[in-house]
């Protein structure tokens, strides 16, 4: 069976209800076919415009959550540049809070020549 989209599904239901409606006095078994079909595009509508809302509230939701991060990496940066200033640049405390201190260079190596 071919996949069709949303809007095309309900375009032909609708297309076959109108032509059912217009004939119901000559069809008058189809009543209830036509009642279960129009509840269905009812609920069909109803979820589609549920799962447009939720994807709504989803972008926005992802858009806040990036708004949040961006704001806490500044003022993780900030915070940390201030324990530099306050604490100075070389104390070993700074690794406390994620700051790598200055630290004097180790001695050099020396080469052997073979």
């Amino acid at each position: 069976m071919a996949r069709t989209g949303f809007e095309s599904n309900l375009n032909d239901w609708e297309n076959l209800l109108n032509q059912v409606r217009e004939l119901a006095h000559k069809y008058p078994y189809l009543e209830s076919f036509r009642i279960e079909l129009e509840e269905a595009a009812g609920k069909a509508r109803a979820a589609k415009a549920q799962q447009m809302a939720l994807q709504a509230a989803s972008q926005q939701a992802t858009h806040q959550v990036a708004t949040a991060l961006v704001q806490g990496r500044d003022a993780a940066i900030r915070m940390r540049s201030y324990l530099r200033g306050c604490l100075g640049f070389r104390n070993e405390e700074l690794v406390r809070f994620g700051v790598a201190p200055i630290r004097k260079r180790g001695p050099r190596k020396v080469r052997t020549q073979v």
